[in-house]
This record gives structure tokens, sequence and C-alpha cells, in this order.
């Protein structure tokens, strides 16, 4: 793993020498031939071997990476954005160390959303937080779709209730994208009822999160799920509150740092 993280390294500080290229005509050609050399040289090299924690490393790895990269290429933005997010992948994937049963993922979740690259209001105005935002969105959404398709017997709208929100950029998102399967959204500190999904998002340190999930957890509904943010590596506590609660149970790590786990 180190390896190939080197190795990912090394490109995306040769597409930043590109990046600041001063001719844009220039910065294009470089950034294409420079992925061209580096997927050239790691045909058969997935990004992470798929037998240290993740069953569809072999199938995506390298050329997943290659694609959403690509796709960046027509916005400089979304290009320094999405070297970013890898860049962070790398060290917090090297420092978790995750391996099933008890921490799962997939490859083909934990990436940018491919409808955000190059055509994003938000890359245009500066805004990577509203990126984020949606990115989670789609981890939920889908999470959402799962969760409605299992319940054969019972096809009522699901009742989602997100903990810690600021400017509801990703309430909005949910109430738009994921309104054919929910009934009730609720965005509040509070609240006594079943829930069929839980998103804590509030304070990440630890004791904060901790209390959370104690509150919480108890309100999830059999066959729900109660999902987070930030389970991440020496920032916050949400990983450490987490894995000490919940340790003994199958915690789904997805797409931007959110985690997950079904009741």
């Amino acid at each position: 793993m180190a390896q190939e993280s080197a190795r990912l390294l090394q490109v995306l500080f040769a597409l930043q020498r590109c990046f600041r290229a001063a001719s844009s005509t220039w910065s294009h050609g470089c950034l294409e031939s420079t992925l061209v050399k580096a997927e050239r040289q790691n045909t058969s090299s997935p990004l992470i071997p798929a037998q240290l924690c993740w069953p569809s490393a072999a199938k995506h790895g390298w050329s997943d990476v290659f694609a959403t990269l690509r796709a960046a290429l027509h916005s400089p933005l979304a290009l320094r954005n999405t070297a970013q997010v890898i860049n962070t992948w790398i060290y917090e994937l090297n420092e978790l160390k995750l391996r099933d049963p008890w921490a799962a993922s997939s490859m083909s979740h934990m990436r940018l959303p491919r409808t955000a690259m190059g055509n994003h209001p938000s890359l245009h105005r500066g805004d990577f937080e509203a990126m984020g935002s949606e990115h989670r969105g789609t981890t939920l959404v889908r999470l959402l779709r799962e969760t409605y398709q299992s319940r054969q017997d019972d096809r009522n709208g699901l009742v989602l209730v997100e903990l810690g929100t600021f400017e509801a950029e990703l309430t909005r998102y949910l109430a738009k994208y994921g309104s054919g399967y929910l009934s009730e959204i609720h965005t509040v500190d509070c609240y006594d009822e079943a829930a069929d999904i839980v998103f804590v998002d509030a304070d990440h340190f630890y004791e904060p999160v901790k209390a959370d999930i104690k509150a919480w957890w108890p309100k999830v509904s059999p066959g729900g799920i109660l999902s987070g943010h930030d389970f991440r590596f020496g920032v916050g506590g949400a990983r450490e509150a987490v894995l000490e609660l919940l340790g003994n149970r199958q915690i789904f790590l997805d797409s931007d740092a959110v985690w997950w786990t079904r009741f």
C-alpha cells in the first residue's frame, strides 16, 4: 500500500507542476501527458492490493483514480480539489489500516461522483464545502435506496434524522434526490420517535460524538442505519468514539469519511 501511495503522490506532484503552468494550453497538454504516462506504467497495478481491505479494489483501483482525474482536466479548480481529496485518502487509508469484518469499504464508492467534475456549479464559485456536502448526499441517497428496497413488506417512506446542520445544503440535497424514499426528514437536536436513518454530523470531538451515538443508537429502527461524518485518523475524535461504542459491529467507511452501521 505504501509503495502504491508513494507512486500516486509522485503523479499528483507532477500534476501540480502542470497546474502552475502559465499557459493554460500548455498546462492541459502537460496534464494529459502526465496521466497517460502514469497510467501506462500502472496498467496492472491497483491503488490498494485487494487482499488488504477492499474486495473490489482490484477491479477499480488505479483506473478509477485516473478516470476521476481525467474528468477534472477541463476544470483547474476541480483538478486541484480532486488532488487534495486523493491526498487525504492516501494518508488516512494508510493510517486506518482497516480490516474486514470490522470495517469494510468499496473503491467504487470511495470517489468523487463523476457528475461533480467539470460542470458542477459549486466548483465555479470555489465552494468545495458545497461539493463535499453533495458527496455525502450521494452516499446517504444510496443508503436510503438500499434500505427502502430491503423492506419488501413495508414500502412506506423512510424517516431520516440529520443531527448537526449549518447551511442545510445536505438537507436540501436529500430532499431533492432522496424524496422518493422519504416520508419525513428532520434536522433537529432532539427527536423521540424511531428513525430509519440517523446521520450524526454535529460536533466531531470524542466526547460529543460518543454522547450522540449513545443517545441516537436506541432510536434507530430494526434494519435502520446509524451513520456519521469525519471518521478520520488524527482529526477530531469521531473515529475513536465510533470504534469504542460500535467496534463489535460491522462498520462501513464510505466516501467523504462517512461511516455507517446497520442496526
